[in-house]
C-alpha cells in the first residue's frame, strides 16, 4: 500500500494540468496506491538519488581507490598519483573528480568517492563501458538518459513502474514521461537580454525551450546576433514537474 499520500496528490494535480485523460488518471492512481512495492514506486516519483548504484562515466578501467574508485580511460600505471583538478557532473550517482596527471603519458582519470555502504561489483583492474554499474544500488534514471538518452530512460522507468503497480506498460509510460518533460538550461545565448527565460541554470519546459529558442532564432537572423540558448534534458521529480506545470513552463528560481 503507498502511503505517501502528499505525493500522490501532487500526482494528481500534475496528470490534471497535463491533460491526462480523468479515465486513465484514476486507473493509474489506484494501482499506484495498491501497489505492493511502495518504495520503489516513492524512489522514482521523488526522482531519488538515494544509495543509486556508480555508474562508469567513461569507457577504461576501473581501480580500487582509497575508499572508492578510480576510473582511467587507458590502462593504470603504479606510479600515478592523481590530483583533483575540478569537480564534474556527478554522472554515475557518486562525485565524479576529474584529476590532474602529472605527466602527458599518464591517463586521465576520474575518482569516484564516498562509498557509503555500497558493495563494488567490478574487480580491481576490470574494464567497463560507459553506463556499467560499478557497485550495487538501484541505477539512476538521469544516468540513464545522461549515458543513452531519454527513450531509453524512460522505457527503463516504465518498466520498473509497470513490475512494481501492475500497470500496463501504456499506463506507466503515461507517469514516467511526466518526469521527463524538462530541459535545463546549460549556456544562454551570447546575446540573450536579461530576464530572458533562457538564462543559464534555468529549468524550464521541452515546450518553453523549443519555443523561445525558435523566436532567438528568428530574432537572430534578422540581427546578425546570438540569441541561441542550449540545454540538455532533466530527469526530475513530480514535485518539480508540477512546480514547472504550475508555473506556466519555469521552475520558479
Amino acid at each position: 500500500m503507498f502511503t505517501d499520500h502528499a505525493l500522490l496528490a501532487d500526482l494528481t494535480r500534475l496528470m490534471t494540468l497535463t491533460c491526462v485523460p480523468e479515465a486513465d488518471s484514476d486507473r493509474i492512481l489506484a494501482a499506484i496506491a495498491g501497489t505492493r512495492q511502495p518504495s520503489a514506486v516513492r524512489t522514482l516519483l521523488l526522482a531519488s538519488t538515494r544509495r543509486r548504484a556508480w555508474v562508469a562515466a567513461n569507457d577504461g578501467y576501473v581501480h580500487h581507490w582509497e575508499d572508492g574508485v578510480l576510473l582511467t580511460v587507458s590502462p593504470f600505471r603504479p606510479d600515478f598519483r592523481p590530483r583533483a583538478r575540478r569537480v564534474t557532473d556527478d554522472l554515475g550517482g557518486s562525485r565524479c573528480i576529474r584529476a590532474d596527471r602529472y605527466r602527458w603519458s599518464d591517463p586521465e582519470a576520474w575518482r569516484y568517492t564516498r562509498l557509503g555502504g555500497r558493495t563494488l561489483r567490478v574487480a580491481d583492474g576490470a574494464p567497463v563501458k560507459v553506463g556499467d554499474a560499478l557497485t550495487d544500488g538501484p541505477v539512476y534514471l538521469g544516468d540513464i538518459q545522461r549515458v543513452w538518452g531519454t527513450k531509453p530512460a524512460i522505457a527503463n522507468g516504465t518498466g520498473r513502474l509497470s513490475q512494481a503497480t501492475g500497470l500496463s506498460a501504456e499506463d506507466a509510460d503515461q507517469v514516467v514521461r511526466l518526469l521527463f518533460g524538462a530541459v535545463k538550461v546549460v549556456e544562454a545565448g551570447a546575446d540573450l537580454p536579461p530576464g530572458a527565460r533562457l538564462s543559464t541554470g534555468a529549468v524550464v519546459s521541452h515546450e518553453v525551450f523549443m519555443h523561445d529558442n525558435q523566436r532567438a532564432s528568428e530574432q537572430g537572423k534578422a540581427d546578425g546576433r546570438n540569441y541561441m540558448s542550449a540545454g540538455r534534458p532533466l530527469f526530475m521529480s513530480v514535485a518539480v514537474a508540477l512546480a514547472i506545470a504550475d508555473n506556466g513552463g519555469v521552475l520558479p528560481q
